[in-house]
């Protein structure tokens, strides 16, 4: 959907899929592609918080090894928006479900990443599919957030 000038905009069927490679350098490849889908969706506003979410599913995903697929969409419905990031690795097992209730620990060089996610997505989830690890995680937005035609 483009809105008058002819610039994309997000609508009911926004999505956008990229796969990394298990590298240091893919949770920074992941950011700067975000940060590209959500100026092109006009969703800047959620930057921050998305990119923070995509950096720590990334960098989880990447230290089980083996590629990664991110995914975005936007969901509408009910009068409800929403951003949604889907992570997938090739790892077996779940993540750890941390709920704010449970600090992480502050001398462990790792373990902050979920509770981060679980205070800043209005939802999230995990499963183990036949293909690995499946975490996403949803961000709330209104649909004045900048997303011409969303609504209709």
């Amino acid at each position: 959907m483009y809105d008058r000038t002819g610039a994309p905009v997000a609508s009911s069927n926004s999505f956008a899929m990229r796969t990394l490679p298990a590298s240091d350098r893919s949770p920074a490849t992941a950011r700067s592609w975000t940060r590209a889908r959500l100026r092109d969706w006009r969703l800047s506003a959620l930057q921050d918080d998305a990119l923070l979410i995509v950096s720590e599913l990334v960098s989880n995903a990447v230290r089980v090894g083996g590629r990664v697929t991110l995914e975005m969409r936007t969901v509408h419905r009910a009068g409800r928006h929403a951003l949604r990031i889907d992570v997938v690795d090739e790892g077996r097992g779940l993540p750890g479900r941390v709920g704010a209730s449970a600090p992480p620990d502050v001398a462990a060089c790792h373990g902050r990443g979920l509770p981060l996610v679980d205070s800043l997505a209005e939802a999230w989830g995990s499963e183990c599919r036949v293909d690995g690890h499946h975490v996403w995680a949803a961000l709330r937005h209104s649909a004045t957030a900048g997303i011409a035609g969303a609504a209709d």
